[in-house]
């Protein structure tokens, strides 16, 4: 009955039951906002008659059924929120004729179907979250028409399919999240010229082909994450032109080379995963000039020489893996001057010499893993010292 409400907000509260169809008679309202509640059963398709609404925010409830048809009519509607729920079905094609809408937010449901193409035609979205869902089919091309678009994340579906050229026209785009799907085939050239681009995130597809030498033009990127795929060829020097980076993850592919000494200029860089690849050559001594360095992962690849002393800078390291490649020589002792180390993994390798007495001053040390080797001499009693430790893999040693 209150026929002049405009903003009805009841969110983060207890309430339980049905959302009343009477609802659909407030014609003046503009934001509808129930979200994180226990709203069950359906979305009634009468809120479709609520032409002034430019807010509907369901997120957070145990809504079921299917997304009514019914709200493509909510032609004024610039955010629609209906995620984390139980919603199934396809989504319908009746929302592309929502030509405000900013913000489409659908993920965590059991959304199943294609994404409709008619998504394309939303020019006025800036965001758009479909992950966690069961969407299959394959990405539509005229999502790159979205030219306002920042955010698109279709994180945790069963696509599958080649990822679209035409997502390289999206100038605007700063996050591209496409990981835990089936897609196929290579990873775009085209995605180098989103110079907006912050974050992207492929990881655990079926993708092959080279890592593209275009994303080294991607100057703003902090987070690259191409993990889990099929990708092979070597690692394009012209990554080392992100100096903006913090997090490189392209583990678990079939990559070969060696390291591009021109990481040196990733002087940001945090996280570098290339473990479970098949590259080779010696570890940069370079790598000691990355003084940002928390996680170093190179294990279960072809790496040879010897252990840079230089790792012995990298004050802010807390993991390093180095485990099942083909190093040699000793381990340096300028490890024992890693503060902040909580796990040094160096097994199943031909390392030779003692065990450095200096290892016994890694205080934060929780795991030390050296099994595997070629070592001598006796284990340090300074490892008695480490009081944090809480796994010592020796065995198959000398």
């Amino acid at each position: 009955e209150l026929q002049a409400l405009k903003t009805l907000r009841i969110g983060e509260n207890e309430l339980t039951g049905v959302i009343p169809t009477e609802l659909g008679n407030l014609r003046a309202l503009t934001s509808l906002q129930l979200y994180v509640n226990q709203f069950t059963g359906q979305i009634p398709s009468e809120l479709g008659e609520l032409q002034a609404l430019k807010t509907l925010s369901f997120f957070g409830n145990e809504l079921t059924g299917v997304i009514p048809t019914e709200l493509g009519n909510l032609r004024a509607l610039t955010s629609l929120h209906l995620d984390v729920n139980q919603f199934t079905g396809q989504i319908p094609s009746e929302l592309g004729e929502l030509q405000a809408l900013k913000t489409l937010n659908f993920y965590g449901n059991e959304l199943t179907g294609a994404i409709p193409t008619e998504l394309g035609n939303l020019r006025a979205l800036t965001s758009l979250h479909l992950d966690d869902n069961q969407f299959t089919g394959q990405i539509p091309s005229e999502l790159g028409e979205l030219q306002a678009l920042k955010t698109l994340s279709f994180h945790g579906n069963e696509l599958t399919g080649a990822i679209p050229t035409e997502l390289g026209n999206l100038r605007a785009l700063t996050w591209l999240q496409l990981s835990n799907n089936k897609l196929t085939s290579i990873v775009p050239t085209e995605l180098g010229n989103l110079l907006a681009l912050t974050k992207l995130e492929m990881r655990i597809n079926q993708l092959t082909g080279a890592v593209p030498s275009e994303l080294g033009h991607l100057q703003g990127m902090t987070d690259l994450y191409l993990s889990f795929n099929q990708l092979a060829g070597k690692v394009p020097t012209e990554l080392g032109k992100l100096q903006s980076l913090i997090r490189l993850f392209l583990h678990v592919n079939d990559l070969t080379g060696s390291i591009p000494p021109e990481f040196v200029n990733l002087q940001a860089l945090e996280s570098l995963y290339l473990n479970g690849n098949e590259m080779t050559g010696t570890l940069p001594t370079e790598l000691g000039k990355l003084q940002a360095m928390k996680y170093l992962s190179l294990d279960h690849s072809e790496f040879t020489g010897v252990v840079p002393t230089e790792l012995g800078s990298l004050q802010a390291l807390i993991t390093l893996h180095l485990g099942n490649n083909n190093l040699t020589g000793p381990i340096p002792s300028e490890l024992g001057k890693l503060k902040a180390l909580k796990t040094l993994s160096m097994y199943q390798n031909q390392l030779t010499g003692a065990v450095p007495s200096e290892l016994g001053h890694l205080q934060a040390l929780e795991t030390l893993s050296l099994y595997h080797n070629q070592l001598t001499g006796a284990v340090p009693s300074e490892l008695g010292k480490l009081q944090s430790l809480e796994t010592l893999a020796l065995c198959k040693c000398n």
